[in-house]
């Protein structure tokens, strides 16, 4: 890239940089409702709730506001100190970390689940 009048940015003029990547797509799957991936079991539920030391009632009401988390529009970080803050709390590194890898744990686990469309 190169910078043109008025600090815009324009392609360079190599012939490779201008040719379309091709991406083959054979599904995109939606879950809404939590059809293919489920909720936290109680388990899961109770043993975050006592990281962060709080009822797991008031955890469950938190962490269920989920939405910007899993757009991607915030870290994990951000989501699981907003979740500990909304309760009163203030966490570490440590269980943010904790809590990011139990909850990402328990989303890799379905998705290693087999379907009747990967024969």
């Amino acid at each position: 890239m190169r910078r043109c009048r008025g600090g815009r940015r324009e392609m360079s003029e190599d012939p490779a940089q201008k040719r379309p990547s091709v991406v083959s797509v054979r599904a995109v799957v939606f879950d809404y409702g939590e059809v293919l991936c489920h909720p936290p079991t109680t388990q899961d539920m109770e043993r975050m709730a006592a990281v962060v030391g709080i009822p797991t009632e008031i955890f469950r009401v938190l962490y269920s506001d989920r939405g910007r988390y899993d757009r991607g529009d915030v870290t994990a970080a951000v989501y699981w100190s907003k979740v500990a803050s909304g309760a009163g709390v203030r966490v570490n590194d440590k269980t943010l970390e904790q809590l990011r890898d139990w909850d990402r744990a328990r989303i890799e686990s379905c998705r290693q689940r087999r379907t009747p469309t990967d024969d």
